[in-house]
């Protein structure tokens, strides 16, 4: 063999072997799915605690109640941690037409959802569409576009929504929710898994992926690896100290296991154990209880829930609004908060749900007032008789308060009926459990009800709230006047954020000033999480929107990062 082909032959086998060394070595390092992310964050399970599961993860079947779609799914706008609105990462760009009647969504090539297929205009606008051709398909995103003709796809990657008529503002605000998202399902998934769609499996962009849902116990996601259209905001809740330093992908975490359980004292002792790493909703009650836990932080971030009592206008001695007016001042709404909810809440004083949507003059009713409360019932002839109770023409003031039967609103009840018996009112308490409670209110047969809404836009509030066509549930003060009607077209007939604020506000203070309902307090959106879990954030420190579900994009455990290390 000549020098030539010896060198030649050397030269082969070490150019092999470099290109193995290489590809052995980025296999170990770092997979091509890690994106540029810190290798030593990656693996691990996340467990936590809640005590209520999903109806469905169909998005085409669901609204706005189950906060699991957060990590399945996102939609065209998102909202962050601190309150930032903009489109999800996976759009390139978001345009409306100066006169606000077309949207043009363009997305990202190469995103994708968790069965490969792309999410591309074509699929985006299968949803849309979806939207106004079945009539069992939630809409309200949709209103004023008449029909599934006016969502356009332009080209392989852009959608137009064309409205007619007008605008409707409140447009990006419905398209925020994880539930409403234009890129869960897929026309492939639907024919492949049929009803069962939506319980065996479930398909999304979001940055997990569903493994396994065992009804009643728990639900499993896994990474998905292929993600990498993190929010533009992502990196504010990292480890990152600017946008630049950030790098998107795939969640450290390798699985997230959401543990039903409906018994707060089992979740609890489950915390203690370990057996979860932290608890979602966590009972106010056993606040004190949790804070004793080693190595435990609880996470608060407003909410856009309201308790409140709705009364029956239709039905005396309900139908009287200084009665009504009466029984607004005489409640000490700090006075629940403290005792019931340790501080964990905030007073209210308008039918607002949630902190981002109240203004300055729907705060200013019914502050606590047992002197005014007393005058308006002298003036209307209830004067305080036998037993220190309040008598009109020989009848004495009583009505049914029905609440749940559940402590916390049980809790509540009593303390508004002791407030209100000072006052001379017997309030006679009514608990019912919540299926029972339901079908009561759908029939009308309630006088007063301690209720809890959880309304996300104001078009939730003046499409459902308000309108009379929504009695008895879920407006259930059957209040039903030219006024407030009139004030209801109006907010309707909005065609800027401008409008929809000033007219909505109007809307509320008519509807509160005709003491209609009786708001109480805002509990506040409560998280238990051991501190080494890292970067664990409440989903929207304004309030609300998915509040109860903490983002999980750079979420990494402690222990897996030291092993990492070690390794």
């Amino acid at each position: 063999m000549t020098g030539y082909k010896r060198f030649m032959i050397f030269a082969v086998i070490f150019l092999l072997g470099a290109i193995l060394l290489s590809v052995q070595v980025i296999g170990a390092d770092e997979k091509p799915w890690m994106k540029g992310r810190d290798p030593l964050k990656f693996g691990g399970t996340l467990t936590l605690a809640r005590g209520f599961e999903p109806i469905s993860l169909d998005s085409l079947l669901t609204t706005y109640g189950d906060q699991a779609h957060i990590y399945l799914s996102e939609p065209p706008f998102m909202y962050g941690p601190g309150g930032e609105f903009g489109s999800g990462g996976w759009l390139e760009s978001i345009k409306s037409s100066d006169d606000h009647l077309t949207w043009t969504f363009k997305i990202k090539p190469g995103v994708t959802f968790h069965d490969g297929v792309p999410l591309d205009a074509e699929a985006f606008a299968w949803l849309l569409r979806k939207r106004k051709e079945d009539p069992e398909v939630f809409d309200y995103p949709l209103t004023y576009v008449p029909d599934s003709d006016h969502i356009v796809v332009v080209d392989k990657y852009t959608v137009e929504i064309q409205q007619e008529g007008q605008p409707f503002p409140e447009l990006p605000y419905t398209m925020a929710t994880p539930c409403w998202v234009g890129a869960v399902r897929t026309p492939r998934a639907v024919e492949k898994y049929g009803e069962d769609y939506g319980y065996t499996m479930a398909y999304g962009n979001g940055p997990f992926k569903l493994e396994e849902w065992i009804k009643g116990d728990h639900l499993t996601f896994v990474r998905n690896e292929d993600y990498w259209w993190s929010p533009e905001w992502a990196w504010k809740y990292s480890d990152a100290k600017s946008k630049e330093e950030y790098k998107p992908g795939p969640p450290y975490l390798e699985k997230l296991v959401l543990k039903y359980v409906p018994e707060a004292s089992t979740r609890i002792a489950m915390l203690k154990t370990r057996e979860v790493d932290g608890i979602v909703e966590v009972p106010t009650l056993h606040i004190d209880e949790i804070k004793k836990i080693p190595g435990v932080t609880i996470l608060e971030s407003p909410s856009y829930t309201i308790r409140a009592i709705e009364y029956n206008t239709t039905i005396a001695p309900l139908d009287e609004l200084n009665v009504r007016k009466a029984l607004n001042y005489a409640v000490n709404r700090q006075a629940l908060v403290d005792v019931i909810y340790r501080g964990y809440a905030e007073p209210a004083y308008s039918p607002y749900c949630g902190i981002p949507l109240e203004t300055e003059n729907t705060k200013h009713l019914y502050k606590f007032n047992p002197e005014k409360a007393a005058s308006l019932l002298d003036e209307a002839g209830w004067v305080m008789g036998k037993n220190n109770l309040r008598e009109k023409d020989g009848e004495t003031l009583t009505f049914e308060l029905w609440s749940s039967d559940s402590t916390e609103f049980r809790m509540v009840a009593e303390m508004v009926q002791g407030m209100w018996r000072n006052l001379g009112v017997d309030a006679r308490l009514r608990t019912f459990d919540d299926a029972t409670l339901r079908a009561r209110i759908d029939n009308g047969e309630h006088q007063a009800v301690l209720f809890e809404h959880e309304w996300v836009t104001k078009g939730d509030m003046y499409n459902w709230w308000f309108g009379a066509e929504s009695k008895w549930y879920p407006q259930m003060t059957g209040l039903d006047t030219p006024e407030l009607q009139e004030l209801v077209d109006k907010t309707f007939a909005a065609k800027t954020m401008e409008e929809v604020n000033k007219s909505n506000d109007d809307l509320v203070n008519y509807y509160y000033e005709m003491a209609a309902l009786n708001a109480l307090f805002h509990p506040e959106n409560l998280m238990a999480i051991y501190d080494d879990v890292k970067n664990v954030y409440m989903s929207h420190k304004n309030g609300g929107w998915w509040g109860y579900m903490p983002r999980l994009y750079d979420v990494y455990l402690q222990d897996v990062y030291e092993s990492n290390q070690t390794d």
